[in-house]
């Protein structure tokens, strides 16, 4: 029998002490005692941060506050701090920071510092303040930064109002080489900025220290993960600050579990006195007394939603984790690509997204999916409409489908705004998201469909999505289904899905012919085809030689497209 870890049988000392605690307290009932107890054994394999209270300058304004005389001489020393005090005072984290925002103790051996935080926490401020600290040192002469995306790095962690340049004064201010991704310090220590987007630029790179910004958001977070890992190797002491929203990932609840890392916990509610009274009032009215504001503002990490049509397990086990395999080796074997549009009918900042997804099928018998760029945000409409028809020349995609339900024809004359030789097609809702989305969800359960990389917001949306009792409006999944249908729809797969639910006979669907592409328009002077959808000879040719049908708006037929520079398959594409 192996022996007991030591921080095992801590966690067993402890509840045997509260247990003991629960007997002389008749207050205290057994389902709290194990709630007391639970965490410690849950989590026993991390260092659990113990350090709690409040900064010392929420302190000091307190003193201040005092009218009696203890609070008057407090005023006075405030009033008589020189400029250059002052200065020094403004740039002070020690004199900002609540305790378990510092560095973790030297007398804790640690390698991974992982933050877990809800938002407004200060998770963005702790790390860059990390990374000053260990260029300020003198001793440490590559600190390194990985952010999710390029954008990120930039405009969070280095320009952004709690990067690295606005907590440094100008004495200890980096130069930034924006060209060069690189940061470099006063005292000639090096700060090289690299994004998970790209995990191959990771790879035989070396870190002293490293500062990596919401783990939980990287795309292709096992790879990059790994070769982050890999070169965290100079020095004697090699250590890694990691910030993130807490997320059930494997790669997240792996870390969270290591002997070697600190663990420090903490909530929105923590850093209500720096927050915007607008940002504060506004994610508490969206995500408290929900499942999501659990995760997002009490940084608790969440399981799988009972009821749910997704799981993050059922997601992950068909992942596509390289992004190289997907762009080299399936994406030019891909038969059709398509973008969907769940546009939001407003654009202020309390506004729903407008769902932007991208996916393409392949030519196996069954057909598998593979959705693989999203591109939601909070958009104009001009906004949406550039960035979909971007991503459709980017990807050169066969189609963009738009859920008509609130724009109605207002989406079409957007996007042909934007581009008008778009290929478009537009749905609409006439059953209920749950009706539309089953179909989809059976092809996830088959192991068909391959997310590739992680779509951490568009997955959180699928696995919380309870279609009894969703009060939320999950834009990015309704276009997933938008995609996933008008993909599947070509290929019979929909079909053949309800017949098998409903215990009908599937052998005439499965027997169907396979849809044929159009050809493009009759040459002019010739007499047009009539719609294949549904017979009508009222057509006409729109932007890109497409054929539209005036009866049911069916519209068929090749489209010229510029030449993105990929190399894609171009057969059995039926529109």
């Amino acid at each position: 029998m192996k022996p007991l870890s030591p921080r095992f049988a801590l966690a067993v000392i402890a509840l045997a002490a509260v247990a003991a605690f629960f007997c002389f307290s008749p207050r205290v009932t057994l389902p709290v005692v194990l709630a007391m107890a639970l965490p410690a054994l849950k989590e026993s394999g991390a260092i659990l941060d113990p350090r709690q209270g409040e900064s010392r300058a929420i302190k000091l304004e307190a003193r201040l506050r005092d009218p009696g005389e203890a609070g008057r001489e407090q005023r006075k020393k405030v009033a008589a701090l020189t400029d250059a005090e002052k200065l020094q005072l403004k740039y002070s984290w020690e004199f900002w920071a609540r305790p378990n925002q510092l560095l973790p103790p030297a007398t804790v051996d640690w390698q991974t510092w992982l933050i877990m935080a809800g938002r407004g926490f200060g998770k963005t401020r702790t790390g860059a303040e990390a990374v000053r600290v260990w260029a300020r040192g003198g001793k440490f002469k590559l600190i390194n930064i990985i952010a999710p995306t390029s954008d990120d790095a930039r405009d969070v962690c280095v320009e952004g109002e709690s990067g690295i340049l606005a907590i440094c004064p100008r004495v200890e201010r980096p130069e930034y080489h924006r060209s060069l991704r690189k940061l470099t310090w006063p005292n000639g220590a090096t700060s090289l900025i690299f994004t998970a987007d790209e995990p191959e630029r990771l790879r035989g790179k070396q870190h002293e220290k490293l500062w990596c910004d919401e783990l939980a958001a990287w795309r292709y977070l096992g790879d990059a993960w790994d070769q982050a890992m890999l070169g965290l190797r100079l020095g004697d002491n090699p250590q890694c600050v990691v910030t993130t929203t807490p997320k059930p990932l494997k790669e997240v609840k792996a870390l969270s579990a290591e002997a070697t890392t600190y663990l420090t916990r903490g909530t929105t509610y923590e850093n209500r006195q720096n927050l915007a009274k607008a940002f504060y009032s506004r994610i508490i009215v969206k995500y408290e007394g929900t499942r999501l504001g659990r995760q997002e503002l009490n940084a608790e990490l969440l399981e799988d939603r009972p009821g749910a049509l997704w799981t993050l397990r059922l997601i992950d086990d068909a992942r596509i984790k390289s992004p190289e395999k997907f762009w080299q080796e399936i994406f030019p074997k891909l038969i059709r690509v398509v973008g969907a549009i769940d546009p939001a009918v407003t654009s202020n900042e309390d506004s729903d997204e407008t769902g932007i997804i991208f996916v393409g099928v392949d030519g196996q018998s069954p057909p598998h999916f593979y959705p693989f760029d999203d591109r939601s945000n909070i958009y104009t409409p001009d906004g949406w409409g550039k960035a979909a028809v971007a991503g459709y020349h980017q990807h050169q995609c066969d189609r963009l489908v738009g859920e008509t339900n609130n724009g109605g024809e207002m989406v079409e004359a957007t996007l042909r705004h934007v581009d008008p030789n778009v290929s478009y097609i537009g749905v609409h809702a006439s059953r209920g998201k749950i009706t539309r989305a089953e179909p989809i969800s059976a092809l996830y359960e088959q192991g068909r469909v391959h997310h590739v990389g992680t779509l951490g917001t568009l997955e959180d949306q699928m696995c919380d999505y309870d279609p009894v009792t969703a009060t939320f409006s999950p834009d990015r999944m309704d276009a997933l289904v938008w995609a996933m249908t008008e993909l599947s729809e070509s290929s019979n797969e929909l079909a053949v899905i309800e017949a098998l639910k409903a215990g009908k006979n599937t052998a005439a669907l499965v027997e169907r012919p396979p849809v044929v592409t159009v050809k493009a328009a009759a040459p002019v002077g010739e007499k047009p085809t009539g719609c294949p959808a549904c017979g009508s000879t009222l057509v006409s040719t729109v932007a890109g030689g497409q054929r539209r049908c005036a009866q049911c708006a069916h519209q068929w037929g090749e489209v010229v497209r510029p030449n993105t520079g990929f190399n894609r398959v171009n057969v059995g594409r039926g529109r």
